[in-house]
């Protein structure tokens, strides 16, 4: 994954600036992504682990997004032993509903997505691995609550798609996501 550390940067640059807003989210996630099966059996239900992050100022209708996703899968097989991953940079918008009086909140997003992609297939004393990154999109939803004052436990889905090249054939490296979140709100 050769640009594993500029998404790492550009997400902890975006994830630093809450020192400045007035208002913020930043959450753990805990899921699956599913992929093409098509593109990625055995290997398309993958775990997949992450941060969600926004910030938004008082007045202001939407928040900015910044979400890094790393999904990764292997299956042990009659020959080669293959491993699949994704490291996902989804950067845009989230429009969060604050619903007076209420510790629920509803939301939805989506925006660009930065996606890079590996399989490598293991045989034993020999590995062929091939990756590759493309650009595309991601929409999201969910619903979180809000628990003594800061603290958030909720639910995230998402779509996303960015083809890329593994092996001389193209894959959608991007999926269904689904998972809990659990996080901090300022």
């Amino acid at each position: 994954m050769k640009h594993l550390q500029w998404l790492i940067i550009a997400v902890l640059s975006l994830t630093m600036a809450p020192v400045f807003a007035v208002t913020g989210d930043i959450n753990a996630f805990l899921g699956q992504k599913s992929l093409n099966s098509n593109d990625w059996a055995p290997v398309d239900d993958q775990i997949e682990i992450g941060v969600l992050s926004d910030i938004r100022g008082d007045s202001w209708p939407i928040s900015f997004a910044a979400d890094l996703l790393v999904s990764t899968d292997k299956a042990d097989m009659p020959g080669p032993d293959i491993t699949g991953s994704t490291l996902e940079l989804d950067i845009g918008v989230r429009k969060v509903f604050d619903i007076p009086g209420m510790v629920m909140h509803p939301y939805v997003g989506g925006g660009p997505a930065l996606i890079s992609a590996s399989r490598e297939y293991d045989y034993g004393s020999y590995k062929m691995t091939d990756d590759d990154s493309g650009a595309g999109y991601w929409v999201s939803g969910g619903i979180y609550w809000t628990i003594a004052t800061h603290y958030n436990l909720g639910l995230d889905v998402r779509h996303s798609k960015a083809d890329v090249d593994l092996f001389g054939t193209t894959r959608n490296a991007g999926g269904n996501h689904a998972g809990i979140i659990f996080g901090y709100q300022w």
